[in-house]
């Protein structure tokens, strides 16, 4: 298939299976109708790779849907009352949220008692014994010392 800069795209390079469009001879030209050449040509190569079978209707856009963003389309008169408005109420609900966190009293997860950790710790050794592994005997050791330092310091919780 020839491209419109006259390249053929059955060449062997890896690029010949992206067409291209060639906008760059337009000199002389006016901007205006190098636009119209440059959409001229991409209609025409659009238009072989829809008879190719690359291309199909059901997967077409509009090209102003690239240019104009859909969420630019939207058109609303928003005065600054409302805008204000808006801020405030932003403003209030972050004093609020920040108002009913409270100063961290209350605990979504209450610590483990030094019990229920010792039991974890035990859990963990038991499963490890069975490894041989260089983790394993770190991992051993690293419990170990946490039975022996829980023991000897007071609870804080």
């Amino acid at each position: 298939m020839a491209l419109a800069n006259g390249e053929d795209m059955d060449s062997d390079s890896p690029e010949s299976c992206v067409p291209r469009v060639s906008v760059n001879n337009t000199a002389g030209v006016p901007a205006g109708s190098a636009l119209q050449l440059a959409e001229a040509a991409l209609a025409e190569v659009l238009g072989e790779l829809q008879e190719a079978g690359v291309l199909q209707k059901k997967n077409m856009i509009d090209i102003k849907d690239f240019i104009v963003m859909p969420e630019e389309k939207i058109v609303e008169d928003v005065t600054n009352k409302e805008i204000f408005e808006a801020v405030q109420k932003m403003r209030a609900n972050e004093q609020d949220r920040e108002e009913n966190s409270g100063d961290g009293e209350e605990q979504v997860d209450p610590k483990p008692s030094r019990k229920e950790a010792l039991q974890a710790t035990t859990t963990l050794c038991q499963y490890i014994v069975d490894l041989d592994s260089l983790f394993a005997c770190k991992m051993e050791v690293v419990l170990s010392s946490f039975g022996r330092e829980t023991a000897k310091r007071p609870r804080r919780w």
